[in-house]
């Protein structure tokens, strides 16, 4: 879990307070990736005729592998979220990101890079450690800078969507920004 010492008392990351969200957009798309897994295995199970032949033991075998599906494709994707999230740290503090080999993980870098030169970025702090002794919270955001001619609170983000969450963990890293600052 993580943590922030925010003088000297011991304060919980924002990430952390947010967990208790109920997040249902997640609840879909895991139940869709279940769904998903399952009608691949049994379609190998169907004959020529689009029967499926199978004890009740096979089936439940399948729809115990469909329902792991998730977990792995949800491990798959925060693999790929963390490998462009440490090459956009690079990029962002003027370094050269390692190799990429991942046709996702370069997808999400090219996105950033054509977003990055249409919008003129510029960081003024990159994984910035914050704090608020208001709220009792830390956190460390991926960006402090200006984007155009406006300074920005950020923090990348290589999902599908916009969460609620997301809008929650940012608008705490700008407040406790506001009451640092």
């Amino acid at each position: 879990e993580h943590w922030y010492r925010l003088d000297g008392e011991l304060v919980p990351s924002v990430t952390q307070i947010i967990k208790v969200l109920d997040k249902p957009a997640l609840i879909a798309w895991a139940a869709n990736q279940t769904a998903k897994k399952a009608t691949e295995l049994y379609a190998r199970q169907t004959d020529k005729d689009g029967i499926i032949r199978m004890t009740f033991a096979q089936a439940q075998d399948i729809l115990e592998e469909a329902r792991k599906k998730f977990r792995e494709t949800s491990r798959d994707a925060a693999d790929i979220g963390s490998i462009v999230h440490k090459a956009i740290e690079a990029i962002m503090l003027g370094e050269q990101p390692e190799p990429i080999i991942d046709e996702n993980v370069a997808n999400g870098i090219i996105a950033f890079t054509q977003w990055k030169e249409a919008n003129k970025v510029k960081p003024v702090r990159v994984e910035a450690y914050i704090g608020s002794k208001k709220y009792g919270f830390g956190g460390t955001c991926d960006f402090i800078g200006y984007v155009g001619d406006m300074i920005i609170v950020g923090d990348w983000k290589t999902s599908a969507g916009i969460y609620t969450e997301y809008k929650i963990q940012v608008s705490a890293y700008l407040a406790a920004t506001e009451e640092m600052l």
